[in-house]
């Protein structure tokens, strides 16, 4: 029983741990300004994308 409770916390302390190493990322990008140039790419290939699989639009004739 003890030795499941030790694994247990020890998981809920590795959890904490990388939850912990996430955010300092985040910040280190934000801080280097590499989170701003990294949506500006996703958006970009995202757009390529759309416009690569968007069917061309049809002009009804009368």
């Amino acid at each position: 029983m003890k030795e499941q409770q030790k694994y247990q916390d020890l998981e809920q302390d590795n959890d904490q741990q990388r939850m912990e190493y996430c955010r300092m990322c985040i910040c280190e990008f934000q801080r280097l300004g590499y989170q701003d140039a990294y949506l500006a790419e996703l958006k970009s290939s995202k757009q390529a994308l759309i416009e690569k699989y968007t069917p061309p639009q049809s002009l009804d004739s009368d």
